[in-house]
């Protein structure tokens, strides 16, 4: 079996092309056949994706940095289930919560909190993984919104998934507000930039939404139309 990175996926035709793709995969090899996938921090996890898969594991950095190790970490998984030395279960909590990757730096601000909290709990007995994936809030799509997901082994374990899993719920539920990015329109960018003194120059003025890093193509022109 080969490891899968889920990105962020868009079709024209339907809105959750990755929870489609994990559907189909499990009609062919059946209900028996061990399936784990890995993620970027940015995809959106969805029920679909959940119902098909028996781990799902994202990174736990940004810049993302951990390709190797998160891959690791889902293959160690996949590989004890298919020798029988572990069951995995999938648990997804869905938080009705979306945040742009400005407030994502795993080495600064409050994501570092919530990495902090994963790594606890994976130490849970009975823990595979745990992970976090906050999508960019500039898709639109149905599910949109974080997603708590913790990898138990057996089914002894899944009650103790849900709980931690809704631990990291409600804890990132209430620091939602430090994940706020405050932006002004374009309007407001021009008029400071007008009203400010010559020495404080240059000026930088940017697209966030037009992120090639997240996805986007880079070649909004929205800021030079209005420089016109």
């Amino acid at each position: 079996f080969r490891r899968v990175l889920f990105r962020s996926m868009a079709a024209k035709t339907y809105p959750d092309a990755e929870g489609d793709l994990v559907t189909r995969i499990r009609e062919i090899v059946g209900p028996k056949v061990p399936i784990v996938a890995t993620f970027d921090m940015h995809a959106n996890f969805t029920d679909e994706m959940a119902r098909g898969l028996d781990g799902a594991v994202g990174f736990k950095t940004c810049p993302h940095v951990d390709y190797p190790e998160t891959g690791e970490a889902g293959m160690e998984i996949l590989c004890k289930a298919m020798a029988g030395e572990a069951m995995p279960k999938l648990i997804h909590r869905k938080i009705r919560m979306m945040t742009s990757a400005e407030g994502h730096d795993t080495n600064t601000g409050p994501m570092t909190e919530v990495i902090a909290l994963l790594r606890e709990v994976e130490a849970t007995p009975g823990v595979l993984s745990a992970t976090v994936i906050a999508p960019q809030p500039w898709m639109d799509v149905p599910e949109l919104g974080w997603s708590v997901l913790v990898v138990v082994d057996g089914d002894a374990s899944v009650a103790e998934g849900q709980r931690q899993a809704d631990r990291v719920g409600r804890h990132v539920w209430g620091m939602r507000e430090r994940f706020r990015s405050n932006r002004i329109s374009l309007e407001e960018a021009f008029d400071a930039v007008a009203a400010s003194v010559a020495d404080q120059k240059p000026f930088v003025l940017s697209d966030a939404s037009d992120a090639p890093s997240a996805g986007s193509f880079g070649d909004s022109t929205v800021v030079l139309k209005h420089l016109r």
